[in-house]
């Protein structure tokens, strides 16, 4: 047992992820995938709705495809809206290959507008070609207009080495639209869909072997019991072997099988793996009474200047208090989301109860902070305003307060703000209150606070009893302790030989603390303390869309043999803004000195992602259970290598490879320490380029980090504020449009600049004599011509001294400069700056 407080480390800030930091979007389906077939994983992000353009959001917004450099950092690639339909009503996304060429596609499943007739968001299939993605849902026949679609899993179902599609959905009140099985055709179309006959929703499937066959078989997760099916497939059909265990495991008979917002107590997520080290697969699942639907009033500090509260009122006055120095933003909404039956005329301010003036309403437009973003240019009569305790009026409270409404004032003698909610019927309102300062003393008026832990839930493990054929509820094994589970995954986080799980909890409203177990080694577990350096932290208040926190995935991403965390952001959103709740994390795990492998499939006859496959693998008399299941677990995916901790041992004695085709290839003394690569031929595959080896980096037109790695790499920032950093090599670094700050590494390295408005750099550390700043002839003008620069173009200091002269550098200040005439009189511009100030010349500038 070797995890502890220090296990991993947040390194979200240096990593280049900058998903809901910027933009304020929630991580609504994540993925591990490894895009550009360099042997590292990239990270995928895709958020839900809110993705049209509107007057302050002109890009609307889209997913975003982290590229892994190799060094710690990531840099998105993705710059377009990709969705279409209301809302961009996307939801699960999943990476296969699906036409066995070498690269990842994408599936991406459409929600159908709540069940509307073929007017919502259809499926989106985006196929990878040489890293080009291309929308071919429709050419496939797999758009699936009817199906309120909620994620997808990939199987080869008739063993033709081709991955077929099972889509997931939600039941829509007509009962059109079910859960379906797409068969792919040779020519990468797919057959119509087959009714797979479930009695209910669902959110997403997992594979895993259950009856010991070494075939996996299809778990479905029913909206409100778990599991909903499960299909042996080894025959190439659908046979339902529900019935043969005892299943299911949980179930919520309170909610309609089309309740698909309101699922209580059910499992939300579920890991199947190998806890116990037996040879058989356990469950373990996540369940919390967390929902939309809570009928008691709340209200939290949901970080240092922010305040959310559930005002749930039942025919009487409720509300609460709280001091701050600062301007605040009330924004009242209801708990959907949505517009309230309430207009700006229903808010009542001080003593006198006067309504918001206009300034006040429209003042709301420019409260975007670092943690919030608005997305409407004007506010006229919605109940969203900006008031501060020096605003007219709004000292006091109204002593009458019969009428419906909100009702706001200042205390100046207990220097309290007070708001009311009065209303004699059932009101269901959410109130977020935003400071610029920080927040003391919330309290609730006429209502008790809620217990977090009062919608607590034991989670669950099920271990297989092979004996009786049926699953038993495992009782104290450490998990005895009510969690507010959403999401969960599971790994050998310490390289021990058995198989940790790693939790996110989340409230109605705010995030609370995730929760790291260590497996004893015997399927008994202890809460390790702190998560392991990832209990993460919150910064506003948060919203369970579909009655799920924060998505997880896991990945190694540095492949140094320890397995890495991804936290997705969440949000709360309103009418007028999106308010972070917890940012994207990515948790970095330190590692120890035990042992491990990483095995990276590749089918044959199986299909490429050998999904199917089962792997066993012995050392040390132990023998550990992985299978290629394709990573799914809800709205997540993570990394399909199969990852074993190995403890202290040094060699591997056997590795047994079960193909999805029926092949079983065996591997005998293996090494450890590596991340081997096994073809289902036995051929060796090539290995990955290296880190670094000319790679072609390209920023978006936002503020950018991007890194080389060790090869001759080419950066280019494109727009914004950019940070480019080339790492070893000789490098090409092409800041362009912004004030860019720019470090050539090791190496020879060329800066770049083709157009005059390409300006204003920083150049932390140019070498006079090896490396060089380029400039276009054509972009700048001037009379240049391809070449380099003569002594009688460049004056050290800053006044031109003829016609001919064409760069300064001044040594003072390291400023190189461009003079299109020689006189001063068109402008002299600042190319960049040198920061170090070297010994520069006309040899260290080329005219291209």
């Amino acid at each position: 047992m070797v995890l502890n407080s220090n296990t991993f480390a947040d390194v979200t800030n240096s990593s280049g992820i900058d998903w809901s930091r910027h933009r304020g979007d929630e991580a609504f389906s994540v993925a591990w995938v490894d895009y550009n077939n360099d042997g590292r994983q990239d990270l995928w992000i895709s958020g839900h709705g809110y993705n049209n353009a509107f007057s302050r959001n002109p890009t609307g917004k889209f997913p975003a495809l982290y590229i892994n450099q190799g060094n710690g950092r990531f840099n998105n690639i993705f710059e377009e809206d990709w969705r279409r339909g209301q809302g961009g009503d996307i939801h699960g996304t999943t990476w296969i290959d699906f036409d066995n060429d070498g690269d990842q596609d994408v599936f991406a499943s459409g929600g159908g507008a709540l069940g509307q007739n073929n007017v919502g968001q259809p499926n989106l299939f985006f196929v990878n070609n040489n890293g080009v993605l291309t929308n071919q849902a429709s050419d496939r026949n797999i758009t699936y207009d009817l199906g309120r679609s909620r994620s997808s899993l990939w199987v080869d179902v008739n063993g033709d080495g081709r991955l077929d599609v099972i889509q997931l959905v939600a039941i829509r009140d007509d009962s059109r639209g079910p859960t379906v099985y797409f068969q792919q055709r040779p020519n990468g179309t797919f057959a119509a869909p087959r009714n797979l006959n479930l009695p209910g929703g669902s959110r997403y499937a997992q594979l895993a072997d259950l009856t010991g066959d070494g075939n996996l078989e299809v778990v479905i997760q029913g909206t409100n019991e778990f599991p909903i099916r499960v299909f042996d497939i080894s025959s190439g059909n659908f046979n339902n072997i529900t019935s043969q265990f005892n299943f299911p495991l949980t179930f919520d008979p309170s909610n309609p099988d089309n309740a698909d917002f309101f699922n209580r107590t059910s499992a939300r997520d579920s890991i199947i793996a190998d806890f116990d080290n037996d040879g058989d697969n356990d469950f373990f699942l996540t369940r919390s009474d967390v929902a939309l639907n809570n009928q008691n009033p709340s209200v939290f500090k949901a970080g240092n200047d922010i305040i959310v509260a559930e005002l749930l009122n039942q025919g009487r006055q409720i509300g609460f208090n709280f001091k701050t120095n600062g301007q605040i933003a009330l924004d009242i909404f209801d708990i959907f989301e949505r517009e309230p039956n309430l207009n700006a005329n229903q808010i009542f301010i001080g003593s006198s109860g006067r309504n918001p003036t206009a300034a006040e309403l429209r003042a709301f437009v420019d409260t975007d902070t670092p943690t919030s973003v608005n997305l409407q240019v004007e506010n006229t009569d919605r109940p969203s305003l900006v008031l501060s305790r020096n605003s007219n009026g709004v000292n006091g409270i109204a002593g009458n307060r019969s009428r419906r409404g909100i009702y706001i004032g200042f205390d100046n003698n207990s220097q309290t703000w007070q708001v009311r909610l009065s209303s004699n019927q059932s009101e269901v309102f959410r109130a977020i209150v935003e400071s610029t300062a920080n927040v003391t003393d919330v309290s609730p008026i006429n209502f008790s606070n809620p217990n977090t832990a009062s919608r607590a839930l034991t989670d669950q493990l099920w271990t297989y009893d092979s004996n009786n054929r049926r699953f038993v509820n495992r009782q104290n094994v450490g998990l005895n302790t009510p969690t507010l589970a959403q999401s969960a995954v599971a790994a050998d986080f310490d390289n021990d030989k058995d198989i940790d799980i790693y939790i996110a909890n989340s409230f109605t409203t705010i995030n609370q603390p995730n929760i790291l177990y260590e497996n004893r080694g015997d399927g008994t577990f202890r809460t390790v303390e702190m998560a392991g350096g990832a209990r993460g932290f919150r910064v506003g208040p948060s919203h369970l869309d579909f009655n799920i926190g924060a998505r997880l995935a896991t990945a190694d991403y540095n492949n140094d043999g320890a397995v890495d965390i991804f936290v997705g952001s969440t949000t709360m959103k309103t009418p007028r803004k999106t308010y972070l709740g917890t940012p994207s994390q990515l948790f970095r795990n330190r590692g120890n000195g035990n042992n491990w492998i990483l095995l990276d499939l590749e089918g044959v006859a199986s299909n490429r992602d050998a999904i199917g496959a089962q792997v066993k693998l012995t050392s040390g008399g132990v023998t550990q259970l992985r299978e290629q299941n394709g990573g799914i677990h809800v709205f997540a995916q993570n990394d399909q290598r199969l990852h074993f901790g190995l403890g202290q041992d040094n060699r591997i004695d056997r590795i047994e490879i079960r193909w999805p085709s029926g092949e079983v290839q065996t591997l005998n003394n293996v090494g450890v320490n590596q991340i081997l690569r096994i073809r289902e031929d036995g051929t060796t595959p090539p290995p990955p380029p290296p880190p670094g080896n000319g790679e072609n980096i390209v920023g978006t037109n936002g503020a950018d980090d991007l890194s080389g790695g060790s090869g001759d790499d080419t950066l280019s920032g494109r727009g914004g504020r950019d940070v480019l950093n080339g790492g070893a090599g000789d490098d090409v670094l092409f800041g362009q449009v912004g004030i860019d700050t720019i470090s050539g590494g090791a190496g020879a390295d060329n800066f770049l600049y083709t157009e005059r408005n390409h300006r204003n750099d920083i150049i932390t550390d140019f070498e006079s004599g090896q490396d060089t700043i380029q400039i276009s002839a054509s972009g700048f003008g001037g009379g240049l011509t391809p070449g380099n620069v003569s002594a009688g173009q460049f004056v050290l200091g800053n006044t031109p001294t003829d016609g001919n002269d064409r760069f300064l550098y001044n040594a003072n200040n390291g400023r190189v400069l461009f003079d299109p005439d020689g006189t001063g009189s068109a402008g002299k511009i600042v190319i960049a700056t040198l920061t170090n100030k070297p010994d520069f010349d006309n040899g260290d500038l080329e005219i291209v």
